[in-house]
């Protein structure tokens, strides 16, 4: 058997399963804890996803210039000035 073969439709299927439950589940949520709370939930949604944009992928770069600089240490000396300058 193939995996790739099957590996495209698991992941549709998945986002289209995690959505259906999404939207099935926002009515009872709504009743459970209001409006208001279900709004303040909804504002720090979008303040995660906005800071998770904006990383830009920092966290997997400054673990693999560690790993790659890891018996350097004038190289990892000269990345960690510019990393934190960067930040």
């Amino acid at each position: 058997m193939n995996p790739s073969k099957y590996s495209l439709p698991v992941i549709y299927f998945t986002k289209i399963y995690g959505s259906v439950i999404a939207l099935g589940l926002t009515p009872v949520m709504l009743r459970l804890i209001g409006v208001e709370s279900f709004g303040l939930i909804g504002s720090f949604t979008v303040l995660q996803s906005v800071l998770l944009i904006l990383d830009a992928g920092l966290g997997g770069i400054l673990t693999r210039q560690l790993a790659t600089s890891r018996n350097d240490i004038e190289n990892l000396d000269k990345f960690i000035i510019i990393f934190k300058k960067i930040v």
